[in-house]
């Protein structure tokens, strides 16, 4: 007997990163990274502003936005996976972005 759908346990990742580009730059990014990274395809992937997380964001201890770029959160719920595979799939994703031209030398990158 297969279990139903309810029971099917979701891996969950998050993670703060910085970038001094806009979200409408960031955005048409990710499905090309998600690609080379070959996230599976029922993964969410979800990212805004922290600045826009209401009281979550006043949880979210952020460098001030001229040193390190508007701070945004990432994150993933992967179904089918445990929180450490959607952790790996996660990293995947943010290291590609760190990779991106959306990163210039000498950017930091946190």
């Amino acid at each position: 007997m297969g279990q139903s759908h309810d029971s099917i346990k979701t891996g969950k990742a998050f993670s703060v990163f910085y970038c001094k580009a806009a979200m409408g730059e960031i955005s048409p990014e990710l499905p090309v990274i998600r690609k080379l990274v070959k996230t599976p395809a029922s993964m969410q992937l979800y990212v805004i502003e922290v600045d826009k997380m209401g009281g979550l964001s006043q949880k979210i201890k952020i460098l001030p936005q001229q040193e390190a770029g508007t701070a945004y959160a990432m994150w993933v719920e992967h179904p089918g996976a445990t929180n450490k595979e959607a952790s790996g799939e996660l990293a995947a994703i943010l290291n590609q972005l760190f990779l991106s031209h959306l990163y210039k030398e000498g950017d930091a990158v946190r």
